[in-house]
């Protein structure tokens, strides 16, 4: 996120390192009042601060240029992106083509999560065609 909010956003000196300030963290379980060990929590985004939620914008825009490069018209949500490819049905050729369009959108998400150590959910990731299927 520091290289993101850096390389891409211009962010420097002072405020890279009031964030930089927020990404030493630990985390850990407390459960009957026995806490477990603490482990540093080097990536994501720091959630509860009035940061949180300007900060995750930032470190998802790579993710809507990715989408836009594929899919101009999509739209997102908070932390909930949806995928919409219109396409007229005229041959089985233009189905082909907005399927493909849409998995190769979905194979660059794919390398971007996992450069970013993020995942898809895959029981939130729905794929579907709706209309008349040509043969």
């Amino acid at each position: 996120m520091l290289k993101v909010l850096e390389l891409e956003f211009g962010v420097s000196e002072n405020a890279l390192q009031l964030i930089k300030s927020l990404s030493d963290r630990k985390q850990f379980a407390c459960v009957n009042q026995v806490d477990s060990k603490s482990f540093d929590v080097s990536h994501a985004v720091p959630q509860g601060g009035c940061l949180g939620p300007v900060l995750f914008l930032f470190y998802v825009s790579k993710l809507c240029e990715i989408i836009n490069k594929h899919l101009p018209n999509s739209h997102g949500c908070a932390d909930d992106s949806q995928l919409d490819l219109s396409f007229r049905p005229e041959s089985s050729n233009c189905q082909d083509e907005a399927v493909k369009c849409v998995e190769d959108c979905t194979a660059d998400i794919g390398a971007w999560l996992i450069s970013q150590k993020l995942s898809f959910n895959d029981f939130k990731t729905k794929f579907m065609v709706i209309g008349p299927f040509n043969n």
